[in-house]
């Protein structure tokens, strides 16, 4: 797609197993419409050395059913050099698709280069068994506009550092998992992973706050230098350990690196 497009009216389909989408050069692909199957969307930069892109749908997808992978081809050779990520802008967390049967780590696959930007308070319900996943050793990104919130109910589960951009907060309450591949066998594991970088939140920018107590447990928090970053807790009846322990975080020997 060398151009931004609209897709409005009526509804769109996937069908199959997969169904692939591209969007590069700064532009934007949005889809107003409803979207509805089973089948699971790829969404792709340009392999270039900046993969700048945009995916947008806005519609409430509850009836369909697939995952989204996001995968940003580029071949910068450092995240530091990038400074637009391919972005997929999140309104309402039913945008993401609807409930399915059973429980998927991946539902939402962030590559590296990739960014998660919530431009409006969004919340992302655990009840639709949706989790997050950092798949790459690069990491990628979670964004929120200034005077927002994303509250992420959806676990996380990290192959690789995981960035919190722009002045919004980020508010975490769906816990924290780790990947690592076993004898070619796959696991999603409470077991930190030797790899620091595999276990690291950087926050460059904005808020992070905590609706559970243990939902940073086993991670390095790390707060840029030189930014305007903050850690809050949000103090609830439903998480009283959130009151008696705050940011709890007895995983690791390395649980805040401040100045990063």
């Amino acid at each position: 797609q060398s151009a931004s497009v609209t897709i409005c009216g009526g509804r769109v389909t996937l069908c199959g197993e997969e169904v692939k989408m591209q969007a590069y050069h700064g532009n934007t692909l949005t889809i107003e419409s409803e979207i509805v199957g089973d089948a699971s969307l790829k969404l792709i930069g340009e392999a270039t050395s900046s993969p700048k892109g945009f995916f947008s749908f806005t519609a409430h997808n509850t009836n369909w059913f697939g995952k989204i992978s996001v995968v940003a081809p580029s071949n910068a050779l450092q995240d530091d050099w990038v400074k637009d990520y391919l972005t997929v802008r999140l309104y309402d967390g039913r945008n993401l698709g609807g409930k399915l049967d059973k429980f998927d780590y991946s539902a939402l696959d962030l590559g590296r280069l990739c960014d998660l930007y919530a431009h409006t308070n969004v919340t992302l319900d655990a009840t639709v068994n949706r989790g997050i996943f950092i798949c790459n050793e690069m990491g990628a990104r979670i964004s929120v506009d200034e005077g927002y919130t994303l509250n992420c109910h959806w676990p996380i589960t990290l192959n690789g550092p995981l960035y919190k951009t722009q002045p919004g907060t980020l508010a975490l309450g769906g816990g924290i998992k780790f990947y690592e591949v076993v004898d070619n066998v796959t696991n999603i594991t409470d077991t930190l992973p030797e790899d620091p970088s595999k276990r690291l939140l950087v926050i460059t920018n904005g808020v992070v706050k905590a609706l559970t107590h243990d939902c940073v447990n086993g991670l390095t928090v790390a707060l840029a230098k030189d930014s305007d970053t903050s850690l809050a807790l949000d103090f609830t009846e439903e998480d009283c350990d959130l009151k008696k322990y705050g940011f709890y975080n007895v995983k690791t020997d390395t649980p805040f690196e401040p100045g990063k």
